[in-house]
């Protein structure tokens, strides 16, 4: 049946988003969730990073804490 292991049924593209409040606050630690979907079974993700980008020029206005607990020493990913 379609979707069956061995299927010639092509899988869907991964597709990826971000869930936070709606109102980012400032100068507060605060949490995302990055939602992955349509990835295959048993994937490993890594190497992932991301960074908070003002709209209008660019410039990263956030650090993302390492996975150790410390935080990156300058704007940058």
């Amino acid at each position: 049946k379609p979707g069956s292991y061995g299927s010639s049924t092509p899988s869907a593209a991964v597709t990826y988003s971000f869930v936070h409040q709606a109102q980012l606050p400032n100068a507060q630690d605060f949490k995302i969730r990055v939602v992955v979907d349509n990835l295959a079974a048993n994937t490993t993700v890594s190497g992932f990073s991301t960074g908070i980008y003002l709209t209008s020029g660019g410039t990263q206005v956030a650090k993302v804490q390492n996975e150790d607990g410390t935080w990156p020493s300058a704007f940058a990913y």
